[in-house]
């Protein structure tokens, strides 16, 4: 009973009651630089302040704004309805992705992985546009880093999700980031090199640095 009565109190001392997961941290850090964003364009028309600090474009890159190569990541398009697909689309991601990543990978981790996508995407990105000019915005490279990731973890595993919200489709993650991963090349290809018109204007090359980071974060 002693060493019973030892052990529980090793046990006590060392709990610590459960914290915020990086994941809704996370969630919660994109929604409300989406929600900020609103605020300072619709209320105070603030389009000049948030493109001159927040927003990724090699003008500000070259005058040393280096923090935008991650804060674009907080701020969507907001010009038309079906952009409410942007923030919505990443953030539904971003929750399905953490939440079976960070068991496997940790807090500190998850968080340094979807950091490191979103420098690694506009890097890319910005070297890509360097003498085009453009700007760049969206969490959708963190999350593209998450899924390279998933993917390389659980290559076989059945994932079931919404087309467009409405269509279910169960594929392999292995199979869905390769689809991707050939979407994006035939956009970063056709699109931002041979420079034909696009129907969206997407930043197919900061998808590819986040991919390739995450590719390489699991190799």
């Amino acid at each position: 009973m002693p060493a019973a009565r030892s052990y529980l109190r090793d046990e006590q001392r060392n709990y610590r009651p459960p914290g915020t997961s990086a994941l809704t941290w996370l969630l919660a850090l994109v929604a409300t630089g989406f929600v900020l964003q609103n605020i300072f364009l619709r209320w105070f028309n603030a389009d000049a302040i948030i493109a001159s600090s927040v927003i990724l474009s090699p003008d500000n890159v070259a005058s040393g704004k280096i923090w935008t190569l991650f804060t674009y990541s907080l701020v969507h398009s907001v010009d038309s309805f079906p952009y409410l697909l942007h923030i919505v689309g990443n953030l539904v991601g971003i929750y399905f992705l953490g939440r079976e990543l960070i068991p496997v990978m940790g807090d500190r981790r998850f968080l340094g992985l979807f950091a490191a996508s979103v420098l690694g995407g506009g890097l890319l990105w910005t070297a890509t546009h360097w003498q085009t000019g453009g700007v760049a915005v969206g969490a959708t490279a963190g999350l593209l880093g998450l899924l390279v990731t998933y993917a390389g973890f659980f290559p076989q595993r059945q994932v079931t999700f919404l087309l467009l919200f409405i269509f279910p489709v169960t594929i392999k993650p292995k199979l869905l980031a390769l689809g991707v991963l050939g979407l994006e090349l035939c956009g970063f290809v056709f699109y931002e090199i041979m420079g034909a018109d696009a129907p969206f204007e997407i930043a197919h090359s900061a998808h590819l640095g986040c991919m390739l980071v995450g590719w390489i974060y699991y190799r």
